[in-house]
């Protein structure tokens, strides 16, 4: 395991030293753990990682927290359509409807089921994109260009990871002309 702390906080806005801080340094905004492979050497305390580790790598995973979009409704999260605006229907339009009956339902005695969709918090959860191409890799600016949609708002933090799947990319048929 090791331990990649990143972007220096000042001391003065932590509101306690963070674990793996070093000792006479500044501490670091957020600290993230990952496992190295067999028989891989742990770089040294201090030392500084940079994307030319990315060289021979052809596609990665992206993880991040994506968009959030705090508290929404069914409508919006879910894309329900909400009820008539017309018969009598009186300030319920855009409710999610029922959520349980009351019957037993084949065993479930009236309660509600596990990941029944409604109303709440909506997005900032960590998202794999998985499987994105390498375009190019500039060692002088410290940046990994990928083709793809990345998690995140602008200037989020991501962990690449060299990605762990075999797939190989699809060939074209062509079409025989009649």
């Amino acid at each position: 395991m090791i331990d990649l702390g990143g972007k220096r906080a000042k001391a003065r806005e932590l509101q306690k030293t963070p674990e793996g801080s070093r000792p006479g340094g500044e501490p670091p905004r957020f600290i993230k753990e990952f496992r190295l492979k067999e028989g891989e050497a742990a770089p040294a305390v201090g030392e500084k990682l940079t994307v030319a580790s990315f060289a021979e790598v052809a596609f990665i995973d992206v993880v991040g927290k994506n968009k959030g979009r705090g508290f929404a409704g069914v409508m919006k999260k879910y894309n329900f359509s909400g009820l008539r605006a017309s018969h009598g229907t009186q300030r319920h339009h855009r409710a999610g409807g029922s959520i349980a009956a009351h019957a037993t339902n084949r065993g479930w005695s009236g309660r509600i089921k596990k990941g029944k969709r409604m109303s709440g918090r909506w997005g900032n959860e960590q998202v794999t994109v998985r499987f994105l191409k390498v375009v190019r890799i500039d060692t002088e600016n410290n940046l990994v260009l990928v083709r793809g949609s990345v998690p995140g708002p602008p200037g989020a933090y991501v962990m690449l990871n060299q990605t762990a799947k075999k797939v190989s990319v699809p060939q074209v048929a062509k079409k025989k002309k009649k």
